[in-house]
């Protein structure tokens, strides 16, 4: 399955450099464009190399935090909260059907 989140304008996320979240088999991607808009800040780690994830919610917007084994944080500010809880039951349900598998 592929899933996809952004960050969301109404919780004045960046319009022309939003966040985007995407989770696919194995993998979670983060992308944002950078200050020239021409090329973009990616990150990719995979689903076993996530140590955690949390959601911090507030009236201006969500912060839905990624942190992996021995590596960056994935942070994504400014998202709609039904979409950070979202991504957080996927990637937690991702996480333990790998470690099922095993």
């Amino acid at each position: 399955m592929y899933y996809k989140f952004t960050s969301d304008v109404t919780r004045l996320g960046p319009i022309l450099r939003p966040y985007v979240l995407e989770i696919n088999e194995g993998i979670i991607r983060y992308s944002k464009r950078n200050k020239n808009l021409l090329n973009k800040d990616t990150m990719t780690i995979g689903i076993d190399n996530v140590a955690a994830v949390k959601v911090e919610s507030s009236l201006l917007g969500t912060v839905l935090t990624i942190s992996s084994f021995g590596g960056e944080d994935i942070i994504i500010r400014k998202m709609n909260i039904q979409d950070a809880y979202r991504a957080e039951e996927i990637i937690n349900n991702m996480r333990k059907n790998l470690n099922h598998r095993n």
